[in-house]
């Protein structure tokens, strides 16, 4: 973090480090994370189901 960082995060909205740090952090959160979400959710049967699921009744994005 840079001195100019902290700056705006301290002159910033509430949500400023937040942001920040969602900026920052989430690429290589969702690079680490998405290998063990798969693996767990393929050993319990979640992918699966989610598939079967929406073959049989469609997707419908509610936002």
């Amino acid at each position: 973090m840079t001195i100019s960082d902290a700056a705006r995060i301290l002159r910033g909205s509430n949500t400023a480090a937040t942001e920040y740090f969602r900026r920052k952090t989430q690429r290589i959160l969702f690079k680490k994370m998405l290998p063990v979400t798969q693996k767990a959710t393929n050993s319990t049967g979640l992918s699966s189901a989610y598939k079967k699921m929406v073959s049989k009744f469609g997707f419908m994005r509610q936002w």
